[in-house]
């Protein structure tokens, strides 16, 4: 029941989704969020560094 109170959009509906007609930006926003702080911090991280130098070369 809690859950399903969190999805009812007819209580409050922000500045941008109402200008989008309601559009709900909250999955596509943060699957890109996430990946770029994936990214970033992955960067520098030791098992990546050892991947790269065992990976072939072309």
């Amino acid at each position: 029941m809690g859950a399903a109170a969190l999805c009812v959009d007819t209580l409050y509906t922000g500045p941008v989704a109402g200008l989008l007609g309601g559009v709900v930006l909250s999955l596509p926003v943060g699957m890109a969020v996430s990946a770029t702080l994936y990214a970033v911090t992955m960067r520098n991280s030791p098992t990546v560094r050892t991947a790269r130098a065992l990976a072939p070369t072309a």
